[in-house]
């Protein structure tokens, strides 16, 4: 993830010129839009590189995205400033800073829940009773699969993260075996 503080202050000036134009709900929904289609593209954060950093392919991008999903010039205007500061590949993580800084605002929760594989609504509906005992019975659950997570999954609430994933496990193992090399 890129630094918090970068990407916050592009979401609060972005939040400020949607809401002072009266457009909050329309830049909320069009950033959510932006957002599948940069995730839809196989490695998705090597081709956000290189639209960084040839500018001639960034603008096209831009361009693609205005026409392709109607942004209003705000948004627009968003995605030039990014490109021409060198931070479009910040893109994934403001859409994500922007939902989570509107919750925030609504006080809503928002919990990220991320299966290895496609769990079944009962293993879903089991997790999401026993993390209402933490969070309350009105957090809403974003529920995503990451097959690199091998087995498991992981829990999100902001900046906090729980993860029961086989990855996890095997990256810890890595890491205590590498510790006890190190000391003989």
């Amino acid at each position: 993830m890129a630094d918090n503080s970068l990407v916050n202050g592009y979401v609060k000036s972005l939040h400020s010129v949607a809401i002072e134009a009266g457009i909050g709900r329309q830049v909320s929904s069009q950033l959510k839009e932006i957002r599948k289609v940069v995730l839809s593209f196989d490695n998705h954060k090597k081709l956000l590189k290189r639209f960084t950093l040839l500018k001639s392919d960034g603008a096209k991008f831009i361009n693609a995205l205005k026409i392709g999903l109607e942004l209003s010039e705000t948004v627009g205007n968003f995605l030039d400033i990014l490109d021409s500061n060198n931070r479009l590949f910040l893109i994934v993580d403001i859409c994500d800073a922007y939902k989570a800084h509107l919750d925030r605002i609504s006080g809503k929760k928002r919990i990220f829940l991320t299966f290895a594989h496609a769990a079944s609504e009962l293993e879903q509906e089991k997790i999401k009773r026993d993390l209402a005992e933490v969070f309350g019975k009105k957090a809403e659950y974003d529920v995503q699969f990451d097959p690199s997570l091998i087995d498991g999954f992981k829990i999100q609430y902001r900046s906090k993260v729980l993860d029961y994933s086989a990855l996890s496990k095997i990256r810890r193992l890595r890491n205590a075996i590498r510790r006890g090399s190190d000391e003989n």
